[in-house]
């Protein structure tokens, strides 16, 4: 197995739950790829910011992301 290129940190709080984080997680899921890894963090602490993303390694952070479409067109895959 390869190791994954992007890791993708889903915050998934009670804030970030309100605005869909577990339908974007499990959509990202279901798309599958050994380039990425996908896991959660319970919160970042930038609640009111919409489902906050943080992708490594660059260690960008991402506000207000509303499906996994957006999380896709970051990481051009």
């Amino acid at each position: 197995m390869n190791k994954a290129e992007k890791l993708i940190v889903i915050c998934n709080g009670r804030a970030c739950k309100k605005y869909g984080s577990d339908r974007i997680i499990q959509a990202l899921k279901k798309i599958g790829n050994d380039r990425i890894k996908i896991t959660t963090k319970y919160c970042f602490g930038k609640c009111g910011n919409g489902v906050t993303v943080l992708i490594l390694p660059e260690g960008q952070f991402y506000p207000n992301i509303n499906n996994e479409k957006e999380i896709i067109n970051l990481l051009k895959i």
